[in-house]
């Protein structure tokens, strides 16, 4: 929750560059194809679908993303708001 709160503020319809897409802010060039550009799409997703309501592929992405050896470094929103700090604020009453 750290993540979406410092990459989209929760928006899921941010495209907040013109690479960085949805609630996670995913990169085109590495994780989804934008049809603009080159991209490796490594999540095998439209960019655009990342834009919509149904959270279930960016999701997916994100778990995709994790698992890479940058895993949660791949967002630099990430390194300098999340990690190592205490996150209990954004998952208390879940």
């Amino acid at each position: 929750m750290c993540l979406v709160h410092y990459a989209s503020y929760y928006d899921h319809t941010l495209n907040r560059s013109p690479s960085e897409y949805g609630i996670f802010q995913v990169n085109s060039y590495w994780w989804c194809a934008d049809g603009h550009s080159f991209s490796h799409n490594l999540c095998g997703v439209s960019c655009d679908d990342l834009l919509d309501r149904d959270l279930r592929d960016d999701v997916n992405c994100l778990r995709r993303i994790v698992r890479d050896p940058n895993g949660l470094g791949a967002w630099s929103v990430w390194t300098k708001n999340c990690k190592g700090k205490n996150l209990y604020s954004y998952t208390t009453g879940c």
